[in-house]
């Protein structure tokens, strides 16, 4: 994905790199060459979503597909549904693709042409690290299991310890395609709307429902940075377990596809 992008020098210096190292594998014993590949997978998780053909081809995915789509023109959007549907995937392949600056070449969503900041939220620390942060980095409590997530080992540039929680993480940072830094901050809702306030970001990941006043925090957060109609971006997973709250009422009166909502 990432060559597409290079100069033509760097492209071709890129490549010569990778014909020179394609040789040197293809000279190691066989068992050798299947851990490597099997490595290479474990650490570049993100390669194996969304492919071109066989049983998990992306057609199959049109939800998900609509849902990074939208994100062209909507600053603010909600994948809504039941549990191991795959909202969480949806929005940590979108997060990654947002903070790398790398994005496949079938992507019609919305693209930053700069690193990113962004905030991860979720209900609890312990929600945010066993779902979040696992989605994205990789399982929180498993040594060298940094960079089985979403996010290829190879461009996690840093990391921060969250004291609010063990094996928790309270930031890290992602190497952009430009060559600077992407950042994001894990928050939870428990520490209510105050903590939401102060800075400006460009995407927001709230996942379950939070309260409307955190909600509404969020958006002035993303207002005039650089996504959409020059407002950064609000996505929003979660299962509405606990029927029509305030803030489920505002985004089923807000949505543009209110009419087709069967909630």
């Amino acid at each position: 994905m990432a060559l597409q992008t290079l100069e033509p020098e760097k492209l071709e210096a890129t490549r010569r790199l990778m014909a020179v190292a394609k040789k040197q594998l293809e000279q190691r014993p066989p068992e050798e060459i299947a851990a490597a590949n099997e490595q290479w997978k474990l650490r570049n998780k993100i390669a194996s979503y969304f492919p071109d053909e066989g049983p998990f081809r992306r057609e199959l995915y049109h939800r998900h597909l609509e849902f990074f789509q939208a994100g062209k023109k909507h600053n603010v959007r909600a994948f809504v549904g039941g549990n191991r549907i795959g909202k969480n995937i949806a929005a940590a392949y979108e997060v990654t693709c947002h903070m790398t600056g790398i994005y496949p070449r079938w992507w019609k969503g919305y693209r930053f042409r700069k690193p990113t900041k962004w905030w991860i939220c979720g209900r609890t620390w312990k929600e945010a690290r066993d779902a979040n942060q696992e989605q994205l980095l990789g399982q929180p409590d498993i040594d060298d299991a940094l960079g089985t997530g979403m996010i290829p080992a190879h461009l996690i540039a840093k990391t921060a310890l969250n004291p609010h929680i063990k094996f928790g993480f309270e930031s890290f940072q992602v190497k952009h395609i430009s060559g600077g830094v992407s950042n994001a901050q894990f928050k939870v809702y428990e520490q209510g709307w105050q903590a939401f306030e102060a800075i400006a970001v460009d995407g927001i990941w709230l996942d379950e429902l939070c309260p409307l006043d955190v909600f509404s925090s969020c958006k002035t957060r993303t207002m005039n940075t650089e996504g959409g109609v020059n407002n950064g971006m609000i996505i929003l997973t979660f299962t509405p377990l606990l029927g029509l709250t305030d803030l489920v009422k505002q985004l089923r009166e807000q949505a543009v596809n209110s009419e087709d909502l069967p909630w």
